[in-house]
């Protein structure tokens, strides 16, 4: 694609494509430190996320594989709804915006820590790490034995 504007307009008409609704809008719906941008869209009384990863610049692959790996475990990750890794399109889920920080007092801290711990427990124990690099959490992150 020749501009942001060459991508913008493919990003729509595959969602209007994907969800059958020429009227489908797109807003803004965080920032990525990647090339990667989300998109929110509201349709049939759901919201839905748009992942747009322009293939010469972020292979969207490495996120559906990590995605699924996290899932065996039984962690939430966000369902794919349509992908079109070609173009770099993904239509996922959305997870929401319910933060735990509001939602702590003394009378949720417990619960809401404990399904928190028991999630990272389920990661580090249970997800499937073949194939990756090392990284700190993973086996040798380059740091010479001390």
């Amino acid at each position: 694609m020749d501009s942001l504007q060459d991508r913008a307009s493919a990003r729509l008409a595959w969602l209007r494509s994907v969800l059958g609704d020429p009227a489908a809008r797109l807003t803004p719906a965080s920032a990525d430190a990647s090339f990667r941008s989300y998109w929110c869209t509201e349709h049939d009384g759901q919201s839905w996320i748009l992942m747009d990863s322009p293939p010469a610049l972020e292979d969207p692959a490495p996120w559906l594989e990590m995605g699924a790996r996290l899932a065996a475990a039984a962690l939430h990750v966000p369902a794919v709804h349509a992908r079109d890794l070609q173009q770099g399109f993904l239509l996922i889920e959305d997870l929401g915006d319910h933060l735990y920080l509001p939602a702590l007092n003394a009378g949720s801290v417990d619960a809401l820590y404990g399904d928190a711990m028991e999630a990272w427990l389920r990661m580090q124990r249970d997800v499937d790490i073949g194939g990756q690099p090392n990284t700190p959490l993973h086996g040798d992150a380059g740091f010479a034995d001390r």
